[in-house]
């Protein structure tokens, strides 16, 4: 389903069957952020939520597109590389900068449960995060349970930012603590 802010490409059937729609994406596509979906019917097809607004990273252009009436998809989430080095792993876990940081967002960066583990970890030991931002970020109920259970331990995190991750409800209690 589309939801604002969620990260998307053009399907690959729909590059070769419309061409034209490259040019709003930039030269070799690339992804987007949606950025309004139709709630209200406004294309007047008595269809709500089969029309979408999505802002191309390359050219910042804004486009509609069909989000499934009739089954006409013409987009798809966005995939990255989710592999996590173990190095990258051990920066953030053995890191001191983050004694200083009162902020940090890493939204739309695919860290998955390894990652939040490893921010979930830098947390416990972290006395000046206020703000933290993983949203979009695949974190599923180990990474969420993790996370929960640090926040436990962290008594200076003020703002914590999850959306469009699946923490599962195992993880949710965690944050209901």
């Amino acid at each position: 389903d589309a939801t604002v802010g969620l990260r998307v490409n053009l399907r690959t059937l729909t590059r070769s069957l419309y061409p034209e729609l490259l040019e709003a994406t930039g030269e070799g596509g690339g992804p987007g952020t949606i950025t309004w979906v139709d709630a209200l019917d406004a294309d007047g097809d008595s269809e709500t939520g089969d029309m979408c607004q999505v802002r191309w990273d390359k050219t910042g252009k804004l486009a509609d597109y069909r989000t499934g009436y009739q089954d006409d998809y013409r987009l798809a989430v966005y995939e990255v590389d989710s592999t996590i080095l173990p190095a990258e792993i051990d920066a953030l876990q053995n890191t001191h900068i983050t004694s200083f940081l009162t902020t940090l967002v890493l939204d739309d960066n695919m860290i998955g449960d390894k990652g939040a583990t490893a921010v979930a970890d830098a947390l416990r030991f972290n006395f000046s995060l206020e703000i933290l931002s993983l949203n979009r970020n695949r974190i599923g109920s180990n990474g969420g349970d993790e996370m929960g259970g640090a926040l436990l331990e962290n008594v200076t995190l003020r703002e914590l930012y999850l959306n469009g991750n699946i923490l599962g409800d195992i993880a949710m209690r965690r944050f209901a603590v």
